[in-house]
């Protein structure tokens, strides 16, 4: 069983395991305030330039890595702090952002996904606040973003649509 890890501030970021600086965005997830919404404004740069130079389907497929490399690193960082869902682990916010960026095509329409993905995301609509409250690992850090990424990507889908 792994031990955790005091949460002091003497303790220095590098002095953590790996899994809590990939979790944590090295260091993002631990902003003391709004850590989730810079996580995934950390994540905006990495899924544009996925989107141009390796186009939708290519990033629909690497979508899949990452919903498996956060679900991974999000159970093993829960572990290292002594939290399953501690506000440090952002990685989750980078699969969830990604989602709902999946059919942008500039930076508007990604700046227009990032607000809908923070606001489905704070409020957490089901089923995203049950795996938010019911499912205490990594899967469960995951799926609650992943689901809110989904309903940021069909509002945009509809506005898109609507022609807004």
């Amino acid at each position: 069983m792994i031990k955790s890890l005091p949460m002091e501030r003497e303790q220095g970021f590098w002095q953590r395991p790996p899994s809590v600086w990939l979790a944590s965005l090295f260091g993002i997830g631990f902003i003391p305030k709004a850590s989730g919404t810079f996580g995934s404004l950390a994540s905006l740069p990495l899924i544009y330039a996925s989107l141009e130079y390796l186009g939708s389907l290519y990033t629909f497929f690497l979508f899949f890595f990452i919903f498996g490399f956060s679900v991974w690193l999000s159970h093993l960082a829960g572990q290292e702090l002594g939290e399953a869902d501690h506000s440090a682990i952002v990685i989750d916010e980078l699969a969830g952002q990604w989602v709902a960026c999946l059919l942008c095509q500039s930076w508007v329409e990604i700046g227009f996904c990032f607000l809908l993905f923070r606001f489905f995301d704070i409020t957490k609509i089901y089923p995203a606040n049950f795996f938010d409250q019911k499912v205490k690992n990594g899967f469960g850090v995951t799926m609650d973003d992943v689901i809110s990424g989904v309903y940021a990507l069909g509002f945009f889908v509809i506005a898109k649509r609507l022609g807004l």
